[in-house]
């Protein structure tokens, strides 16, 4: 009986003492590799913020030439920061799931060696004494010794089992853990492939930039007039759609389209600034708009910023069709299953096709200025679909292009719908 106490006490000690090592220096070193990777995220992170802070700066300073390069040199740089930004992130997230898959075939050995030691122990029960519960009372002289026997037996049963079970919810955690990181990877993955997409913004930004050298031949003078000749296209153009609009009846069924303040819209761009509101603002009354309101709002938006649809649509139309300094510019129009349309203008890019599918969020260009801009930003309008028309407009500069336009009462306030 000695000989079996010895021999389970032995498997015991060993169970509970035993801590497999699977490449402990591996893992140290993916975890020094990840704490590393953080630092370098909150790094790129504010330099981000800094871009951005630099990019508000220089928007809302006067109109140079200058200032249009140096805005343009600050869009590329905080683009190439964000692409390195996740992929940082990406290989900070890899380097997690790493770390977790090892303690989990950690905690699956533990497993396997616990259930050995029972197995072990069980064997060494049957093999040393085949004695039932009755036997052992009656062979030991001293009842408190029979009752030790018993006593031990079963708190090293229950130490084990508890021991295991602890073992699988800790294996549990980390296979739930580990799945979130898998999905945070291929989250990761999708953002990096989005990001592989945005570089063709970097080669918008440097087009736009040697386009704008090209055109002032990089003379302040020069620039000035393309700004003089922008206003006067404006001023032209919004002429002509009210002369378009006056000729057009819309009465808004309110039941028709959703609530004031339901904020169905997410916003298209990250920046939440808005230039320019809607409506008889005091821009507009100045004589911006030829007396008539803003028809949408304005977003500050650098050269290359993702444009995302406000909700799930289908594209109704789009214009890819670029005209000097001529109305919207490059455009989408989505259709919405609501009511609304939604108008995106002044695209550096477009990136759906008409009559396709989008979902909110998803994005269907990047922003610029194109049209007759006075610097890169996003133009909003919201439109109750049942309004919008189509008219072929004649650019100063010679095309004919196709516009969106509407009576005035088809016109709404996209922030009554953003949230």
């Amino acid at each position: 009986m000695k000989m079996f106490f010895v021999s389970i006490l032995c498997i015991l000690t060993y169970f509970i003492n035993t801590n497999i090592v699977l490449a402990t220096e591996d893992v140290s070193e993916l975890r020094t590799k990840i704490n590393g990777n953080r630092a370098e995220i909150q790094k790129i992170e504010n330099e981000i913020k800094k871009y951005e802070q630099e990019l508000n700066k220089v928007q809302g300073k006067k109109q140079t030439l200058q200032n249009s390069i140096y805005s343009l040199d600050l869009s590329r740089k905080k683009t190439i920061a964000k692409i390195k930004l996740t992929n940082d992130k990406i290989s900070k997230t890899k380097k997690n799931i790493l770390t977790l898959s090892k303690d989990v075939d950690n905690h699956v050995q533990k497993i396997k060696n616990g259930t050995a030691g029972l197995a072990q122990s069980l064997r060494i029960m049957n093999e040393s004494d085949q004695e039932s519960l009755i036997e052992i009372l009656l062979k030991n002289n001293n009842l408190a010794n029979a009752w030790t026997v018993i006593e031990s037996l079963r708190q090293f049963q229950s130490t084990v089992g508890d021991r295991i079970n602890t073992l699988n919810s800790i294996k549990l955690k980390l296979l739930k853990t580990k799945n979130a990181k898998e999905l945070e990877i291929r989250t990761l993955d999708t953002e990096k492939d989005e990001l592989a997409s945005n570089k063709k913004a970097l080669d918008i930004n440097r087009q736009a930039k040697n386009t704008l050298l090209k055109q002032t031949k990089n003379k302040e003078s020069e620039y000035q007039k393309i700004l003089v000749a922008k206003r006067q296209a404006k001023k032209d153009f919004e002429a002509q759609m009210a002369a378009f609009e006056a000729k057009l009846s819309y009465i808004l069924d309110k039941n028709k389209i959703p609530q004031k303040g339901s904020g169905i819209f997410s916003w298209p761009v990250p920046s939440h600034h808005i230039t320019q509101y809607f409506g008889n603002t005091k821009f507009a009354r100045s004589g911006a708009y030829n007396g008539r309101g803003h028809n949408g709002i304005d977003l500050r938006a650098s050269i290359g910023t993702r444009v995302n649809s406000v909700l799930d649509g289908t594209v109704q139309d789009i214009n890819n069709k670029v005209a000097a300094q001529c109305q919207y510019g490059k455009w989408v129009l989505i259709k919405h299953n609501n009511g609304l349309s939604t108008l995106y203008a002044h695209l550096s890019s477009i990136s759906v096709t008409k009559g396709q599918t989008v979902v909110k969020g998803q994005r269907i260009g990047y922003s610029g200025n194109t049209g007759y801009a006075f610097g890169p930003h996003l133009h909003l309008t919201t439109y109750a679909s049942g309004a919008v028309k189509f008219k072929q407009y004649k650019c100063h500069s010679g095309p004919t292009v196709k516009v969106p336009i509407s009576a005035y009462g088809g016109y709404l306030n996209p922030i009554d719908y953003l949230q």
